[in-house]
């Protein structure tokens, strides 16, 4: 569906509603339609407990009068519906800004202008027939990995997300956003053990997924479970860590990159504010955040009509740039950096990350270890938490090993790892050269988007672990 279609499915004509946006003043006005399919399958124990197709459409109006903002919802299908979300957004955004009315806002001229993500994507659908022999691959395969894998969970989804932003400004964009997920959680069970891992497979593009790549993600779910059965308890105290780059990037994800988008900043709310030009890494490090990769979280462009683009966030240590929206930036004197994402059209946008990594470094993975005489070494990370404020850190390990003479020993489980992250950060002494996505979904302010992040091997010299006394 193109975005005139979307439109005309809705029944709208977006000039008007932009006029009625920005009749009682303030400084841009803009409109927001999508339409979201989405199929998923789910297995659970062998059966299958629900194949479903589902679609929702929408529009959501926006009205800035400088850093104040009124929205306003609906899943709307008449002008005169839409047209009163739009005195609402307007309403709204006057009395948030505590001004009187001002002049109607110039709506300028548009054409719509799709856009072209900068990687081929597929957007013929599996449907729901594949998407099931896709999800049973998957569980077949985890099955098959040992006797001691006792149950597993698979679920299969594909969705269609088509957006269409028309704006005050004349911008008139229109893209479409294919995408798949498989995600299997194995459980395996010796005696009174049980431990369960969960994996996932996601990308842009319907073809992202395939039987082939299901039933790898199911067997790396189930000798990840395995694993754990016969991992011991993690020793505790301060000592050197490694990162794999099969950790993903979830510690960058967190340690750093929240603390770059622009809202965090503006706000004074990160201990990154007014520091850009400023040394805030190890030389060692460049960080960037790129939408155009072909990833989890790439988009032709943000949910403001932004293209997608390649921001360098650290360069050599030096922070050069944070994450920005438009509201952001006009607040701050800057320019978009296509970081202004929502969760559905529900939603006003904020800033977010799209796809953080570190950038690979000219080390060997495995010389990092064999230089390392004694350790963690983290194979895989579990959830955490981070001070935005203060940059103090906990995260779960949910798979690592003991570094012992160089060499990698037993493998550990329920472990947590400790510090602070601009000094964690200032201290990592190993880059390698090998890099390892993640894929995921961030949660913020309530909004889940898709997102990925990724690190090479990475080593930290000294860093807190917790190792759990319960089997």
């Amino acid at each position: 569906m193109s975005g005139d279609d979307l439109l005309a499915a809705l029944s709208l004509d977006s000039a008007p509603l932009l006029r009625a946006a920005g009749a009682r003043g303030g400084d841009y006005a803009e409109l927001f339609a999508e339409a979201h399919e989405v199929r998923y399958v789910v297995i659970d124990d062998g059966r299958i407990e629900r194949v479903t197709a589902g679609s929702e459409i929408g529009i959501g109006v926006r009205v800035l009068r400088k850093d104040r903002v009124g929205y306003a919802s609906g899943n709307v299908v008449t002008q005169a519906a839409a047209t009163e979300l739009a005195q609402a957004a307007a309403t709204a955004a006057r009395a948030a800004s505590g001004t009187q009315d001002g002049p109607a806002q110039h709506i300028a001229a548009s054409r719509a202008q799709p856009v072209e993500a900068a990687t081929a994507l597929s957007r013929e659908p599996n449907g729901l027939r594949a998407l099931r022999d896709i999800a049973q691959a998957a569980e077949a395969a985890a099955r098959a990995a040992g006797k001691e894998i006792t149950q597993v969970a698979v679920t299969a989804i594909e969705g269609l997300r088509t957006v269409a932003i028309a704006a005050s400004d004349g911008r008139y964009v229109v893209d479409v956003q294919p995408a798949a997920r498989v995600s299997v959680t194995a459980t395996a069970t010796r005696g009174e053990r049980l431990h369960s891992r969960m994996q996932p497979l996601a990308n842009r593009g319907f073809d992202a997924i395939d039987i082939a790549s299901a039933e790898r993600t199911g067997r790396l779910a189930a000798e990840a479970a395995l694993l754990a059965l016969r991992a011991r308890r993690a020793p505790s105290g301060s000592m050197p860590v490694v990162l794999s780059s099969s950790a993903g990037g979830t510690f960058i994800h967190e340690a750093l990159g929240h603390g770059l988008e622009a809202d965090a900043v503006y706000s004074d709310a990160s201990i990154y504010a007014g520091r850009i030009g400023d040394v805030v890494t190890s030389p060692l490090l460049s960080v960037v955040d790129d939408a155009t990769i072909g990833q989890r979280g790439s988009y032709g462009c943000d949910d403001e009509g932004t293209p997608a683009e390649r921001t360098v966030l650290v360069d050599g240590g030096v922070l050069r740039s944070y994450l920005f929206d438009l509201l952001h930036a006009r607040a701050m004197g800057a320019r978009s950096t296509g970081n202004g994402r929502r969760e559905t059209y529900e939603d006003a946008p904020i800033p977010r990350m799209s796809n953080i990594f570190i950038v690979p470094g000219a080390g060997d993975p495995e010389a990092i270890v064999r230089d390392t005489h004694s350790g963690l070494f983290v194979t895989r990370m579990g959830g955490g938490e981070v001070d935005a404020a203060s940059g103090d850190f906990v995260f779960d390990v949910s798979e690592g090993y003991v570094i012992r003479n160089g060499e990698l020993a037993e493998p550990v489980r329920r472990a947590t790892i400790a510090g602070n992250g601009p000094k964690v950060l200032m201290s990592i002494d190993r880059v390698g050269s090998d890099l390892g996505f993640d894929v995921g979904s961030c949660v913020k302010e309530g909004q889940s988007v898709p997102v990925s992040d990724a690190q090479p091997t990475l080593r930290v010299p000294v860093m807190v672990v917790g190792g759990s006394g319960a089997d």
